[in-house]
C-alpha cells in the first residue's frame, strides 16, 4: 500500500471509532471473552489503572463496556477485515465523555488567503513523515478539548522540519492559554488556522519552556515569553475542498495515515487509517485542512 503523513492540520473523527483500538491481533491479555466478561472487565481496570468509588459506577462502566465488546466482537467476527480491533481506554466511557475531547469548532468564514492548490505533478511513490524524522512521539491532550492545538502544532512543526531540516517539539499549551483568535477557546475547542494566525505574532515556545499543563481540562493565565519564540508562522492556506490529490501522493494510495491526540495507546499506535474516496473523504478529511508556511 502506498500512504502519504504530511504537514497539513487535519482534524475530523467519527466519535464512536474512540472506544477501539486497532492492532493486527489480539493483544493476549485482552482477549474478549464475552461468556465471562466481568473477570475481563476487572483486568482491563487493572490495566488501565481504573477505579470507581461506588458501586452504582462501577455497575454502570461495566454495562458500558459489555456494549464495546459486543460491537467490537461483531466487527472483528465480519469475513474480509484486514484489521483487529481491541479495546482502549475508552471502552467504558459515555459518548458525552469522550465527545469532549473533540474540540474542533469549524465555522464558514475564517481568515486567510483563500485556498491555494498545491502541485501535484511529480510526486513520489510514497511519503510518510514519520520516516524522514519530520513527526515528534503521539500526545495526549487528556482531558481538555484542545485536539486543535496539537493539530496545528503537529503541522507547525513539520513545516520547519520539512523547511529548515530541524525537529523542534514546539508548545500546545502557549496555544491553549494565548490564542483567541477566531474560535480559539482553550479546552473548548478552537480551529487550527486561529493557532497558525496566533503564530504570526506570537513564534512558538519550545514544549521545553512551554510545558503542557491542562491535562485536568484547565487552563488560563498567558505565560508567553517572546525572548523565548522559536519558530513563526509567516502564511497559511487552505487545502482545496474534495480533492484527493491536494493530500495524497497519487491516485494508487489507499489510505490516509491520520496521526491523533489521544496518546499511543489509542488506534494503531496513536494513528489511524482512513480510507480514500471521492469528494469530502470518510469523515469529512478532504474538507477544511490547512497548511503552513514558517519564517
Amino acid at each position: 500500500m502506498r500512504y502519504i503523513y504530511g504537514a497539513l492540520a487535519t482534524l475530523g473523527l467519527v466519535g464512536s471509532l474512540a472506544v477501539y483500538t486497532l492492532s493486527p491481533q489480539a493483544t493476549p491479555a485482552f482477549t474478549l471473552y464475552q461468556e465471562d466478561q466481568f473477570s475481563d472487565y476487572l483486568r482491563y481496570l487493572t490495566r488501565f489503572s481504573k477505579s470507581y468509588p461506588t458501586k452504582e459506577e462501577f455497575l454502570q462502566r461495566l454495562s458500558l463496556y459489555k456494549t464495546a465488546v459486543e460491537q467490537i466482537m461483531e466487527v472483528n467476527s465480519a469475513n474480509g477485515n484486514e484489521f483487529h480491533l481491541a479495546v482502549n481506554k475508552f471502552a467504558d466511557w459515555t459518548p458525552e465523555e469522550y465527545r469532549r475531547l473533540l474540540g474542533l469548532k469549524k465555522r464558514r468564514e475564517q481568515l486567510g488567503n483563500g485556498a491555494k492548490e498545491l502541485p501535484t505533478d511529480k510526486l513520489p511513490e510514497k511519503v510518510d513523515w514519520r520516516d524522514q524524522g519530520a513527526v515528534n512521539p503521539v500526545q495526549n491532550q487528556a482531558a481538555c478539548g484542545s485536539c486543535w492545538t496539537f493539530c496545528a502544532v503537529a503541522a507547525i512543526e513539520g513545516a520547519h522540519k520539512i523547511k529548515t531540516g530541524e525537529l523542534l517539539k514546539l508548545s500546545e499549551q502557549q496555544f491553549v492559554d494565548c490564542c483567541q483568535i477566531g474560535p480559539s477557546d482553550g479546552c473548548n475547542g478552537g480551529e487550527m488556522w486561529g493557532a497558525f494566525e496566533c503564530a504570526k505574532t506570537k513564534p512558538q515556545m519550545l514544549e521545553a519552556d512551554y510545558p503542557y499543563t491542562s491535562a485536568q481540562g484547565e487552563y488560563g493565565k498567558c505565560l508567553y515569553d517572546e525572548s523565548k519564540g522559536k519558530v513563526k508562522v509567516t502564511n497559511w492556506w487552505n487545502v482545496m475542498d474534495n480533492d484527493p490529490l491536494q493530500l495524497k501522493t497519487d491516485t494508487g494510495v489507499e489510505y490516509y495515515i491520520v496521526r491523533n491526540s489521544w496518546g499511543p495507546d489509542w488506534g494503531d499506535q496513536g494513528y489511524i487509517k482512513i480510507g480514500i474516496e471521492a469528494g469530502a473523504g470518510i469523515c469529512g478529511i478532504q474538507t477544511g485542512s490547512v497548511w503552513a508556511e514558517t519564517e
